[in-house]
């Protein structure tokens, strides 16, 4: 139907909000489409944020989480208009190190994701301002095989994939309801 190109390869998966389609690009920045032009909204002013390579976004009419990946477990509340920050949580002091991340999910007035290096942590934020809300350091250690898994939401519940073979079920609240061994 259609073909936007890039300066850099775009190994990120799409999200939409109906009117736009946002995607991570390897040169560092978020870019948005207009849905019915297909032309470029914006591509995050100019502003790196990492390497944005093999993240998504998150997307709600009225703000675009991002988690640049090879960063330090930032997540950013862009405007999905102009690209411009609205909001940042750094979980972790300047200098930690490299934090695995993965993509954001968005569940009423929160918004999850994990990072980490050992162990990977599940956070919870309010999504209006992106101030920390619970975490829970139960997605297991450094995985060999590449980023933690993203997480996924039913209900009040949140799901997801450990480094070290194991399904996590968890509150909303951070309360860990139920763990599966993965047979290998």
């Amino acid at each position: 139907l259609w073909e936007y190109k890039m300066k850099q390869p775009v190994e990120s998966s799409p999200a939409t909000d109906g009117s736009g389609v946002f995607f991570g690009s390897n040169d560092g920045r978020m870019y948005a489409l207009d849905m019915v032009s297909y032309s470029g909204k914006w591509g995050s002013l100019g502003q790196t944020y990492g390497t944005f390579g093999v993240m998504t976004a998150a997307v709600s009419s009225a703000a675009v989480y991002a988690v640049p990946s090879g960063n330090t477990g930032e997540i950013y509340k862009l405007d999905p208009s102009n690209g411009n920050e609205l909001a940042r949580y750094e979980p972790y002091a300047a200098g930690y190190g490299l934090m695995e991340t993965a993509s954001p999910v968005l569940a009423g007035d929160r918004v999850y994701y994990s990072a980490g290096n050992s162990p990977h942590t599940l956070y919870c934020l309010n999504s209006n301002d992106l101030s920390f809300i619970s975490s829970a350091p139960v997605l297991g250690n450094t995985s060999i095989f590449g980023m933690p898994a993203s997480p996924a939401m039913a209900g009040s519940v949140v799901y997801a994939g450990t480094a070290d073979g194991r399904l996590v079920a968890i509150s909303s609240s951070g309360v860990v309801l139920q763990e599966i061994m993965l047979p290998s």
